[in-house]
């Protein structure tokens, strides 16, 4: 079970603000991170993130892979990039353990627009990192931040203005950190995703093929260097703030937005965070309120983005002063957070059960009554629950998107630096906190027809990460 995961590569990079510190046995993985987030630093006693990446030389899975599958409770999440290759990021604590092939280990593309974005954007919440739904544009070191739906124009007019002598820093997830006068925007250096209608404004698109984005849509991915001939910004000063709204009609109106307003668009959009993290909440409402203190636009048009990418340009070198702050239409936008919970870590829980195992008390907390009744028949035969001040937590979901079906597949583990992942396939798994004294787990709910399955391959390796944890055994530590 993972004896010996030997991760002797070590460097250190300021992503978002925050210290990330790698430590790996894989050039490979380092030759990508110094591609994602730029030239190392020198290390920090106390990083903001440590990851651990090892590249398994008995993992067997090759390309093409499969789309990513993003789950997680409270501080823990996990992504599957397929049954031999998944990561599982402790929120809590700052700390990440992977497990990879050789063959994804050398896919340094897919790093660049996946698995490192993945982590920026996963980690952000612990790190005090506010992730904002912009594009962003950067010149002379000041940021023009530009806010809106999907499909309101934010990625072809980033790189539009890009090209009209400022510099490409994100075109759909930016990152801030700090308040008042502090506030950066941070971008970090992945691909830039444009939906096919932009080949009518980039003749650069006709060489390349479109493909399925991390979100499911359908777009070329171009690296805005190489293809755009624009240069890169990995940080600025946000100065200007514009929310964009398309409309079918030729023209263009600038109206200013009053601060309340922007902030409730910009709140409105953040993820939803579990209990566990909620003090967050007030350090990302203080970066917003500490943004929206700059300039605030809400630009309606029509044009191609080449028309408007001049019109904001303007607006950057002379703020037409002729626009009265006014009341903008809110379309239903209120200050409740309506973020997505693309993981779900809120997956209520209701069914509870007292369990013992390994002689020490169990609290199942789980979705299922499925899951409630073969655990209970399993670990509670004899009907005596030893008392405890503290039990151990296991949080188990039935998973209605598991996406597989019986027999039970290969099962891949790994275990360090406190924590314990077991795959079993690419979308259910268990993973284990010991400082948290908590397992909690994702299972495809096609599995849970096989009691017998349940009781010798899931709960067995349940038990199994419980005992480590407990210091009852050494069979998952590394």
């Amino acid at each position: 079970m993972n004896h010996g995961v030997h991760t002797f590569l070590r460097e250190s990079y300021l992503v978002t603000g925050a210290h990330f510190a790698i430590a790996t046995n894989s050039e490979e993985i380092l030759a990508a991170a110094r591609n994602s987030f730029g030239q190392a630093v020198e290390p920090e006693s106390s990083p903001d993130l440590t990851m651990r990446l090892w590249v398994d030389p008995a993992a067997q899975s090759f390309p093409p892979w499969p789309r990513p599958y993003f789950r997680g409770l409270g501080h823990l999440v996990y992504a599957g990039f397929d049954s031999e290759n998944s990561l599982l990021l402790n929120l809590r604590r700052g700390r990440l353990v992977g497990r990879f092939s050789r063959a994804m280990a050398r896919d340094q593309g897919y790093w660049q627009r996946v698995i490192f974005p993945t982590v920026v954007g996963f980690a952000s919440d612990a790190l005090g990192v506010t992730v904002l739904h912009c594009g962003c544009a950067e010149r002379d070191g000041n940021g023009l931040l530009l806010a809106g739906e999907s499909g309101s124009g934010k990625s072809t007019l980033s790189l539009a203005v890009a090209r009209n002598g400022f510099a490409f820093l994100s075109d759909d997830w930016t990152y801030l950190s700090g308040a008042d006068s502090q506030v950066l925007a941070w971008g970090v250096v992945t691909a830039v995703k444009l939906l096919p209608d932009a080949v009518k404004y980039f003749h650069e698109l006709r060489n390349l093929e479109l493909s399925v984005s991390l979100n499911g849509e359908c777009a070329y991915e171009a690296e805005p260097e190489r293809v755009f001939g624009v240069r890169r910004s990995l940080r600025c000063k946000p100065r200007w703030l514009v929310f964009l709204e398309r409309h079918p009609k030729t023209g263009h109106s600038f109206i200013r937005m009053p601060p309340q307003e922007a902030a409730a668009r910009l709140e409105s959009g953040l993820a939803l965070l579990p209990p566990e993290l909620s003090q967050l909440l007030e350090i990302q409402r203080a970066t917003i309120r500490s943004l929206v203190e700059r300039p605030c636009w809400l630009l309606s048009y029509g044009e191609n983005p080449h028309e408007i990418a001049q019109v904001l340009v303007r607006l950057c070198a002379d703020s037409p002063q002729e626009v009265e702050p006014g009341i903008v239409p809110r379309d239903g936008i209120d200050v409740v957070r309506k973020g997505p919970d693309l993981t779900r870590r809120l997956t209520p829980t209701p069914y509870v059960a007292d369990l013992c195992a390994a002689g020490r008390a169990i609290r199942l907390e789980t979705n299922s009554p499925a899951i409630l009744r073969q655990a209970g028949t399993a670990l509670c035969r004899d009907g005596k629950v030893p008392s405890s001040h503290q039990p151990f937590l296991w949080r188990l979901i039935s998973d209605d998107d598991g996406g597989f079906h019986l027999p039970w597949l290969h099962f891949s583990t790994i275990a360090a630096d406190g924590l314990s992942l077991i795959n079993i396939g690419q979308r259910s798994f268990l993973a284990g906190d010991r400082e948290a004294r908590c397992v909690v787990g994702f299972l495809a709910e096609e599995l849970l027809k096989d009691d017998k399955g349940f009781e010798d391959f899931f709960l067995s390796r349940l038990l199994s990460i419980t005992e480590a944890a407990l210091g009852l055994s050494s069979g998952l530590q590394a």
